[in-house]
């Protein structure tokens, strides 16, 4: 009888070890699709700021604008 409840309690253990495993895989693929979804949002928002500084005009030109605005209501007084 002894032996026979030891082998069952191995089984369950065994049994509790593979359902263990199967739930550490399932989350590690889960993480894993987690970060790449993570890091393909992190690319694309580069890319958007990327872009979106392309379309700046240069420092010069800002200044350039800023002092003929300037000169423009100085004049318009």
């Amino acid at each position: 009888m002894t032996q026979e409840q030891d082998v069952t309690r191995l089984q369950e253990q065994v049994k509790t070890l593979f359902t263990a495993q199967e739930k550490l895989e399932d989350n590690l693929e889960r993480h894993e699709l987690d970060d790449k979804q993570t890091f393909a949002e992190v690319i694309k928002r580069m890319e958007e700021m990327q872009k979106s500084f392309q379309n700046r005009l240069p420092t010069w030109a800002t200044m350039f604008i800023a002092a003929l605005m300037g000169i423009c209501g100085w004049l318009a007084k």
